[in-house]
């Protein structure tokens, strides 16, 4: 799934889905993907699995913002998953603050840029616990304000609505993914819906269908059982010929 967000427009998508003003607060058409396997070694080990820095349309033209996201999407939730925040936005605070000194900033003159922590997730337990440090820590009450907070852009695609869905060009992608463990005779009623919306609905969009459409080709290849996926390239195939004949 990691694949599908690596064209920025798919990123967008997703935070336009739950908060349009701050998608809007993003300039994504300039931001930059960095690799976290080549620029730390501390980074890999807690690798997020997209990282973007792009300049923010907020508070001036010279700031940025860091734009990561983890896609969980194992059968139940992960109650690290704050920690794993927490612990990669550390990790690229002091990457930032080791490149500023590298090039001669001043240690009391170094700013660093801002983050937006994004999880998606897409696994079948719902997820009913609040992300915080606060689950993970045994203590007393009075000693609960000293642990760290920060709010983070949390997505369970299982709670998304069709028509949060149906809003954008990640919407058919998300709803293959949605909807992965049903049987045969429904997935593929589901894939031909979602081909065909992406296809009509974003037609003047070419670059981004055809990479939802890679992302849909692979889903059938590497989520489905090979055994149903002759009978599901079938299904793409004809939606394609269809259109075509449109």
């Amino acid at each position: 799934m990691k694949w599908l967000f690596e064209v920025t427009t798919m990123l967008k998508n997703l935070l336009q889905m739950q908060d349009p003003e701050l998608a809007l607060a993003i300039d994504f058409g300039a931001s930059v993907r960095l690799n976290a396997q080549s620029v730390s070694d501390s980074l890999r080990r807690i690798e997020p699995d997209v990282l973007y820095k792009a300049p923010s349309r907020m508070g001036g033209s010279d700031k940025e913002v860091y734009v990561f996201i983890i896609l969980e999407n194992q059968t139940t939730p992960d109650r690290r998953m704050f920690l794993r925040l927490l612990a990669c936005m550390t990790e690229i605070w002091l990457l930032e603050e080791r490149e500023q000194i590298a090039e001669g900033v001043p240690q009391k003159d170094v700013i660093l840029n801002g983050m937006l922590p994004i999880t998606l997730y897409s696994g079948k337990s719902d997820w009913l616990s609040a992300i915080s440090m606060k689950s993970m820590v045994d203590l007393p009450p009075q000693f609960e304000r000293f642990l760290p907070v920060f709010e983070i852009q949390f997505m369970n695609l299982n709670q998304m609505s069709k028509e949060t869905l149906r809003s954008t060009a990640l919407g058919p992608a998300l709803r293959v993914l949605k909807g992965e463990n049903l049987p045969v005779d429904q997935f593929s009623p589901l894939l031909r819906e979602a081909f065909a919306d992406l296809t009509k609905t974003y037609e003047g969009q070419p670059a981004v269908v055809e990479h939802v459409i890679k992302f849909l080709l692979l889903f059938v290849q590497h989520r489905r059982p090979e055994e149903e996926q002759p009978v599901l390239y079938k299904v793409l195939t004809e939606v394609h010929l269809a259109d075509d004949e449109n």
